[in-house]
């Protein structure tokens, strides 16, 4: 009796997770228009009333799914976002340790994207093309626990405001430098004619991308110079002003 008790809700998790995977592999296939509750009770191998008793219905499923994304998502960035949290609120951080956490972050995310499942990363796509409710849990964890400390920690070291649109241009456009192998990976692996992302090569997309965070880092430090050069006669006129 006691055994019996202790397998029954084994069996319904079981039965749990193999729907989310399954619902992961068609959605991220076929889209949500695309697949038919027969079709996934089919792929994973149980009867049709299971998709009611755990996720009510096809959009319930939908949603658990995404939901699932968003958790890998936040596991996969969870370090890094520790961190950047830790060094934004830390009021004696150095420039050097800003720099840091900034890489520690733009890698940490861009890892994610090129290591994810192929599938993960096309049902994002799909819902940034036609977004719906579902993808709230995804845009929450992209936009609070990777957006928002990207663009304080860019803003801090660039010496501008986070709500700045240049920081927030510049933000975008080093997530895009990754993103684009993911979104547009056929042409991608065509052009650097490479047959899949193998970790050594995944170092080589986050050195380049390293590249260009420290040339925007180096720009920006150049234009401070020069404005600082600028400025500097007068100052010094307002300064002799006071003086007098």
């Amino acid at each position: 009796m006691k055994t019996g008790i202790q397998k029954f809700p084994q069996r319904g998790e079981e039965t749990r997770d193999r729907l989310l995977e399954v619902g992961i592999l068609l959605f991220g296939k076929l889209g949500f228009d695309g697949v038919s509750t027969r079709d996934i009770v089919r792929s994973a191998g149980i009867t049709l009333p299971s998709i009611a008793h755990h996720f009510g219905s096809k959009e319930g499923l939908y949603e658990a799914v995404l939901e699932k994304i968003a958790e890998h998502m936040a596991a996969n960035i969870a370090a890094a976002h520790t961190e950047a949290k830790s060094i934004l609120g830390k009021r004696t951080a150095s420039r050097k340790e800003k720099i840091k956490a900034l890489e520690f972050l733009l890698y940490g995310h861009a890892r994610a994207v090129l290591q994810n499942r192929p599938e993960l990363v096309r049902l994002m796509i799909q819902e940034q093309t036609r977004p719906s409710k579902a993808l709230t849990p995804i845009t929450q964890v992209f936009e609070d626990q990777f957006m928002a400390p990207l663009v304080m920690l860019l803003a801090d070291v660039l010496g501008m405001k986070p709500k700045s649109p240049e920081v927030r241009l510049q933000a975008l456009f080093l997530v895009g430098r990754v993103l684009v192998f993911r979104v547009a990976r056929h042409l991608s692996l065509n052009t650097m004619e490479w047959d899949d992302f193998t970790p050594v090569r995944i170092e080589k997309i986050l050195e380049a991308l390293r590249q260009d965070l420290h040339c925007i880092l180096a720009n920006s430090a150049t234009k401070q110079r020069s404005l600082d050069r600028k400025l500097k006669p007068v100052r010094a006129r307002t300064a002799s002003t006071y003086k007098a």
